[in-house]
């Protein structure tokens, strides 16, 4: 037996037909698509601006 370690695992888009476990309940909040990969996103970067700060230099530089 394997257990999946993915800690974001099933972000596909959904569609008519089919949706994705995380994706499922994102009405219930408010939310859309859209909304939760930017919410993942400005949350890693966040970190990153945080605890890794000289690795996001290019990033940095941009937004200045």
């Amino acid at each position: 037996m394997v257990l999946e370690a993915n800690p974001k695992p099933d972000l596909k888009r959904p569609s008519g037909e089919e949706t994705s476990l995380v994706c499922a309940g994102l009405s219930k909040h408010g939310m859309d698509y859209e909304d939760l990969i930017l919410s993942l996103l400005a949350d890693r970067l966040n970190t990153l601006f945080s605890q890794r700060r000289a690795t996001v230099r290019p990033i940095i530089e941009l937004l200045e």
